[in-house]
């Protein structure tokens, strides 16, 4: 447990992380520290760095660090692909399975508000339950096969799902062992290094967050969660914050987990958590 130290950042992002080191970032990867300290700890961490940065904003992700980016984003935002998205995953949402449910039939108030506390953690089931399985375990119950992860119809029902809590603050729960110690596990992920140049996710978004590489700008850990699915201007397409990581590792030349595996599921786990009363802003957009 002891992985989060001394974690390698590759030469070209260390030359950019004077202030960020002074700040020792490191230490918010500490497994002795629980849940909700590690949340103020980050909370505290981006405020002190980026002190005129509201925690609201983290929701726009790197865009908050560059006027000129901000601006570009809101242009972008009037008219965001992803809504295209979003109107297919309502379609879905409103088609009834062959038993006459609906997806809204699965969830308290028909889904509005319920993304706010996902990912959370099932005593029963032992795991950490996300919106993707919840969408699945709701056609499984109505009698109807699963769907695909990362498939365009899954990305949709996520998209809107998510959607009907725009506006209404992240409030993901971490309570009993079973919750804490999945939680842990994802901070041990986040602060890993791994690849052959020995990057972590916590050496870009936590140390990085703010700097420029490769003519991109680098997004904090928070209010990441809170945006996704996301439009990605790259792959011109919506994807899950689980379809970024795998992206992320297969970037760093490392073989991406499958999609809602273990790993990735206590990675999100970790993460939304980070990103509590930020409020969500989905879908949102990615350079």
């Amino acid at each position: 447990m002891k992985r989060w130290l001394g974690i390698g950042v590759a030469t070209g992002l260390a030359a950019l992380g004077g202030a960020a080191q002074a700040a020792n970032w490191q230490d918010l990867g500490n497994p002795k520290v629980g849940p909700q300290q590690t949340l103020k700890q980050f909370h505290d961490y981006f405020k002190s760095r980026f002190p005129s940065i509201p925690l609201q904003k983290y929701v726009n992700g790197p865009y908050i660090f560059n006027k000129d980016l901000m601006q570009q984003y809101q242009e972008a935002m009037q008219f965001n692909p992803g809504e295209i998205t979003l109107e297919e995953g309502k379609k879905l949402w409103d088609t009834p399975f062959r038993n006459g449910k609906t997806y809204a039939s699965c969830y308290p108030d028909g889904g509005k508000g319920v993304a706010t506390r996902y990912p959370y953690y099932d005593p029963k089931l032992q795991t950490v339950v996300t919106v993707g399985g919840s969408l699945n375990a709701c056609r499984e119950h109505s009698g109807e096969r699963p769907l695909q992860y990362g498939g365009a119809k899954m990305v949709a029902l996520q998209t809107y799902l998510a959607s009907l809590s725009n506006g209404l603050p992240v409030d993901v729960k971490v309570q009993g062992p079973g919750a804490i110690h999945a939680f842990e596990q994802g901070k041990v992920s986040y602060f890993m290094k791994r690849g052959p140049h020995g990057f972590s996710c916590a050496a870009c978004h936590v140390a990085q967050a703010g700097t420029s590489l490769h003519n991109q700008t680098i997004s904090a850990t928070l209010g990441q969660a809170a945006h996704f699915p996301a439009y990605g201007v790259g792959g011109s397409a919506v994807k899950t914050l689980q379809k970024q990581f795998a992206d992320c590792e297969t970037k760093l030349g490392i073989k991406p987990h499958p999609l809602e595996s273990t790993d990735y599921r206590d990675l999100e786990y970790f993460m939304t958590y980070l990103s509590n009363g930020i409020r969500i802003n989905v879908p949102g957009y990615q350079p």
